[in-house]
């Protein structure tokens, strides 16, 4: 493998190759080291096989990736890709397949459940079917089949006021503050997209560099490239969802045995009370699967560019800003809309033009005929993509030229009119634009500024709810104060309150909740007890609002697959729409201030409540084997206590009328400094790796919580070690603590010490690594060309050495001596001026005919260290000698105390993969012969 990868302090990748397919190669590994788990069981999942490794609880949607054949689709997708771009997804499954293996093989979650052996294997156009996967549960149609359920359990007057602004779960920001308005005239790109909080998560932070290709940004995990959030030196990109009908449905008759329209492109993808639902989606009829925009990207160097690398793109459908150096800004719509006949469409998307076949306009409201009755489904064989107007998509694709502050937030735009019927209320985008207005009144804006906008927890249509619903509530308990004792009428359609409640009348503590909460405001701040508060209230009224009669029947069956219950849960979307619900109260035949009462009655009977951080958490939403739920202690990381809400800028969504903890938040954080990246900053919930063993499973969680980022630009000087890597790192240049000891030194007794050949040796020491006992040394799951390619950078480095060990002239060991402060290892502990770090690795016999006869492996291992010790001390003049054995060496850590070493800490040590203990050896007039036995387990 051609390249490298080197590691910052978070453990984030830096991939350095000569071509796009190179880096595409090590982005594929690297994801691989770092994301085992996440990528096997997608990979599972794209095979259709989780239930089968996981649980029959994940039987669902393997019969939907059955059903819509994902893995063709992805095939279908690829074939469409020009050759480079194939090349491109090709390179990523090789660098996968090359590193999958072993890394699940060392995954904590694949050994404790067993699975450390099933890593599935790659195709070319895996990637694609990885980047589909992510989003075919993510587009429109789930939301479409809610408001199909809607229709038809409330009826179609009452259905569309549940369905104003959804969904109040989806969250995702970026804004743009031109070059005018900042401290330094470049133009910044923040961006925080909100995602389900599927921990290690949905992004993978990773730097690319080659020739022409200096880019950063969030990698989907399983896909090359940096897509959807990127920067290259000159230019920036970042995303937000279009919420486009990208996944229209088509109600029709199918054949069960086919799962597909007679004759149509279109699957059955779900089946309700009323029969099947066929999903025409985007990238069944059109696109390369994002292949060509993600390979285009790496070299956009300006905002024309990163248009001109998104005009290929299908799915999902995003806005997109694009911004460069020069200060030249960009906003469009990236994507495609499958067009169809609105007869044929489920849920029309709204008014659209003329059809060029004729036939009217379509208004945007659910479509029945004038007898209640549904329009008749498609004619038989449906709409194939060659009679879809347009070729088979709508695109809309005007590209607006951005002079001042741009904000995207899933809000709806009427440029957009034509692509979805559903958006986010305008909330968010408003509390955004007001944030940055007053910035810019205040002066230049710098960049950490601009981000903290994204910190911002004031919810004032929540506030408006609460004070409405407070105000009705308060009412009405002074209404029963003036009419002395008694019950105070329950509501006709609320459920009655507990006999003790109905005789005494509102009791002190819920008429305190309700002045507190009224008073509140509107901040979902990590410390408030008060927003605690609000929200048991909210959870309380919702379940009320649930279970009135004309609300109720949103619990009926509807008859879809249990995969969609959690778009259809009744609470859980009066939730999201309590805002639109409370200002239709009286269509819906709700009592707003009796059910306001008697949620404040049921809310204070909680107790007191704690600060809004400690119940409101981010949860890692693991996916493990049916056996390990609940998980074991170290499996997955701790949730992260968070402020925020739905309808905040920080968009962490708790689940009204349920739980108070986020199962959706920022997935990631970006503030690209465009044309300067290294002044760029990010971070992501938890940390870059996939595995509890890893110290970068959480390492960026407290900086997440607190609003912290990162800078992109690693910190200079610190590489990992390359003597257990799986791809060479770069030369680091320096000072070193030791002479090289560049030609062959004679130890006497026939041994010989020379400078490791990498183009003859390498192939030994390969040989050597497939032997039982050399299971600590950490390469044998590597190739001869990556061992070659570890020992060619050792024979440039002028920190880190390598040396055969001969007897009679042929190789019997390998030395390596290498500079702490130049290693990884040096991370780890204090480093002295004089340290000098070691590895010694004893081949597993004697060439034939060489040395002494039949000597025993020990007294010949202590006559080689003998020679080499006092030889190793003068050459380099080392004060102090470090090891790091794996901590699960016993043997090697026993003789190294025996030696006199001094055992310090265990350490992860992320290149080498292991967790090692940190051992000292002081060199004095014993030295030599302490170096000599310590040496032989120092690996």
């Amino acid at each position: 493998m051609s390249g490298t990868i080197e590691r910052c302090a978070q453990g984030i990748p830096t991939l350095t190759a000569p071509t796009p397919s190179g880096l595409a190669r090590l982005q594929g590994r690297a994801t691989a080291e770092d994301r085992a788990w996440q990528l096997a069981v997608d990979g599972w999942r794209l095979a259709g096989e989780s239930a089968a490794r996981l649980g029959k609880g994940h039987a669902e949607l393997d019969r939907l990736v059955s059903a819509v054949d994902l893995p063709g689709l992805a095939r279908r997708c690829f074939d469409r890709a020009a050759p480079h771009a194939q090349d491109f997804a090709a390179a990523y499954a090789d660098g996968v397949n090359g590193a999958l293996p072993a890394a699940l093989a060392q995954d904590r979650i694949a050994l404790t459940a067993g699975l450390e052996d099933a890593a599935p294997h790659w195709e070319p156009w895996t990637p694609v079917g990885f980047m589909l996967l992510a989003h075919l549960l993510m587009g429109a149609f789930p939301e479409t089949l809610w408001r199909e359920h809607a229709r038809r359990t409330v009826g179609p007057d009452l259905a569309p006021l549940l369905l104003a602004d959804p969904p109040r779960s989806s969250g995702s920001n970026a804004w743009l503050v031109p070059g005018r308005l900042t401290a330094d005239g470049r133009p910044l790109l923040c961006a925080d997209p909100h995602r389900l909080l599927e921990w290690p998560g949905p992004y993978h932070q990773v730097r690319l560099r080659g020739p022409g290709i200096r880019a950063d940004g969030l990698a989907f995990p399983g896909f090359p490239g940096v897509p959807h959030f990127g920067q290259t030196a000159s230019a920036a990109w970042v995303v937000t969802n279009a919420m486009a009908d990208n996944q229209p449905l088509i109600r029709g008759p199918g054949r069960p045995e086919t799962g597909a329209h007679p004759g149509s492109p279109f699957p059955e993808a779900a089946r309700d009370a009323d029969g099947p639902l066929h999903l025409a989606w985007s990238p069944m009829v059109h696109g390369d699967g994002g292949l060509g925009t993600s390979l285009a990207l790496l070299r956009a160097a300006s905002a024309e560019d990163v248009a001109a690398a998104f005009a290929s793109w299908t799915d999902p459908v995003n806005r997109v800003i694009a911004a460069d150096v020069s200060g030249n800004a960009l906003s469009f719509t990236a994507g495609r809309v499958p067009r169809l006949p609105e007869e044929s469409r489920l849920w029309a998307i709204g008014p659209q033009p003329p059809d060029p076949r004729g036939g009217p306009s379509s208004p945007a409201v659910p479509r029945k005929n004038d007898d209640g009755a549904r329009p008749p489904g498609p004619r038989a064989g449906g709409p194939t993509a060659a009679e879809m107007p347009g070729g088979g998509m709508w695109e809309e694709r005007p590209v607006s030229r951005l002079e001042g502050l741009w904000v995207d937030a899933n809000e709806h735009k009427q440029s957009e009119r034509r692509l979805g019927f559903a958006s986010c209320s305008p909330q968010r985008a408003e509390r955004i634009r007001e944030l940055l207005d007053a910035l810019a009144e205040s002066g230049p804006i710098r960049a950490e500024d601009a981000s903290r906008v994204a910190l911002d927890t004031l919810d004032r249509e929540t506030r408006s709810v609460v004070r409405q619903c407070a105000a009705a509530a308060l009412d009405l308990a002074a209404a029963a104060d003036s009419a002395g004792p008694g019950p105070a009428a329950p509501s006709s359609c609320s459920p009655p309150p507990a006999p003790d409640a109905a005789e005494t009348g509102p009791d002190d503590q819920a008429r305190a909740l309700l002045a507190r909460i009224a008073a509140w405001d509107g901040r979902f701040d990590a410390h408030s007890r008060t927003a605690s508060e609000v929200s048991a209230w909210r959870h309380e009224l919702i379940r009320l609002i649930a279970a009135e009669p004309m609300l109720a029947p949103l619990g009926e069956d509807s008859g879809l697959s249990p995969l969609f219950a959690p778009w259809l849960d009744p609470a859980s979307r009066i939730g999201y729409a309590l805002p639109t619900v409370i200002r239709h109260a009286p269509r819906f035949g709700l009592d707003l201030g009796h059910l306001a009462l008697e949620a404040a009655r049921r809310a204070a009977a909680v107790g007191p409540a704690r600060p809004w951080g400690e119940s409101h958490c981010a949860i890692p939403l693991a996916t493990l084997p049916s056996a390990l739920e609940p998980a074991p202690r170290g499996l997955i990381p701790a949730p992260i206590g968070t402020g925020g809400d739905g309808g905040c800028v920080l968009a962490a969504s708790s689940s009204p009328g349920h739980s108070d903890a986020s199962l959706r938040a920022p997935s990631a954080r970006v503030t690209w400094v465009v044309g300067d990246p290294d002044s760029s900053r990010w971070v992501v919930p938890w940390g870059a790796a996939g595995s509890l063993s890893s110290p970068h499973a959480s390492d960026q969680a407290s900086a997440w919580a607190e609003g912290r980022t990162f800078g992109v630009s690693p910190a200079p000087g610190v590489v990992p070690s390359p003597a257990a890597r799986h791809t060479p790192i770069p030369p680091v240049k320096g000072d070193t603590v030791h002479e090289h000891l560049s030609e062959t030194t004679d130890l006497g007794g026939g041994f010989t010490l020379r400078p490791l050949d990498p183009t003859k040796d390498a192939e030994i020491v390969h040989a050597w690594t497939r032997d039982e006992r050399a299971q600590f040394w950490g390469m044998s799951e590597q190739t001869l060309e990556e061992i070659r390619g570890i020992y060619d950078w050792l024979d440039e480095s002028e920190t880190h050495h390598a040396y055969a060990v001969c007897l009679d002239g042929a190789m019997i060991a390998v030395f390596q001596t290498y500079d702490p402060r130049h290693d990884e290892v040096g991370t780890t502990f204090e480093v002295r001026d004089g340290d000098l770090g070691v590895h010694f690795m004893m081949g597993p016999r004697l060439p034939d005919g060489a040395g002494p006869a039949a000597p025993g492996r020990v007294s010949l291992t202590s006559t080689v260290l003998a020679a080499l010790a006092p030889a190793v001390l003068r050459a380099t003049g080392a004060r102090r000698i470090v090891a790091e054995p794996d901590a699960r060496n016993h043997r090697a850590l026993a003789r190294l105390t025996a030696a006199g070493f001094r055992l310090g800490d265990e350490v992860w040590l992320e290149g080498a993969g292991k967790t090692a203990r940190l051992a000292f050896l002081e060199v004095n007039d014993d030295a030599a012969a302490a170096l000599g036995l310590a040496l032989e387990v120092a690996k």
